[in-house]
């Protein structure tokens, strides 16, 4: 539970969308955020070329552009099996408190789609 946003029913992108006004992005970096999810959870490479080529952006830029998100502590870079990945778990902060909220609204959504389903047979 403890990192509740690399669970596979938790839409990353809408809850970043959501929480811009609390997140200190710019335009750029909040949809460079929004691109490495997107890519990661696709299992695409990601790396400056691409991220250059959907930002329109040259090659500096995006090297700038991850800098300040690495200086934010947005996004780090990680190896996982001798390959490099972008990671955008400091952008995903939330306390204990709210993890715990969300997990039992989740049961409690899943045991009134259980009993609506049951009704529904």
């Amino acid at each position: 539970m403890e990192k509740w946003w690399r669970e596979r029913f938790i839409d990353r992108r809408a809850w970043i969308l959501d929480h811009l006004e609390d997140l200190s992005l710019s335009s750029e970096e909040a949809m460079t955020i929004l691109l490495i999810d997107f890519f990661n959870e696709h299992d695409m490479p990601v790396h400056h070329g691409v991220l250059a080529n959907k930002l329109k952006l040259d090659m500096d830029q995006v090297d700038d552009l991850l800098a300040r998100l690495g200086a934010k502590g947005y996004v780090s870079i990680e190896t996982n099996h001798g390959e490099v990945q972008f990671c955008i778990d400091g952008s995903l902060p939330m306390k204990k408190k709210q993890v715990v909220l969300i997990y039992l609204y989740l049961r409690y959504l899943k045991m009134i789609l259980h009993v609506r389903f049951l009704k529904w047979r």
